[in-house]
């Protein structure tokens, strides 16, 4: 990973939603940056030693607007989520509310946005 000025790739991205990558997840990102650049798998595997296969199983699970999705998951955490940094940013784009709650059988998230009326204003 190239690193300039003690910055990561997409550190901006990474400060403004408050997500701490792991060392892993912040090469898988430097995969993806330098694979948008070349546009080329082949070239990218070399470059980094891996393989076409490991590349395509990350980019499969790469969501450029959750970089959580480059962290690893175990077996025991099945699934992909909710994708509430992605969820959080529409609502707030659209002045809604997003509430969370949990309890013993779960965890509820509601989601409020403004209706718009026939004349297209909101309200």
């Amino acid at each position: 990973m190239q690193i300039r000025k003690g910055k990561p790739p997409r550190s901006g991205r990474l400060a403004r939603t408050g997500v701490e990558l792991s060392r892993e997840a912040r090469v898988r990102l430097a995969w993806m940056d330098f694979y948008r650049r070349c546009r080329n798998v082949a070239r990218t595997g070399r470059h980094f030693g891996i393989s076409r296969q490991t590349f395509y199983r990350w980019q499969r699970r790469y969501d450029p607007y959750d970089l959580t999705t480059l962290e690893a998951t175990g077996e025991s955490t099945p699934g992909w989520g909710l994708g509430l940094t992605f969820v959080k940013r529409i609502v707030e784009e659209h002045e809604g509310i997003l509430e969370a709650s949990s309890d013993e059988i779960g965890i509820r998230v509601r989601v409020v946005l403004p209706a718009i009326n026939s004349a297209g204003d909101c309200g």
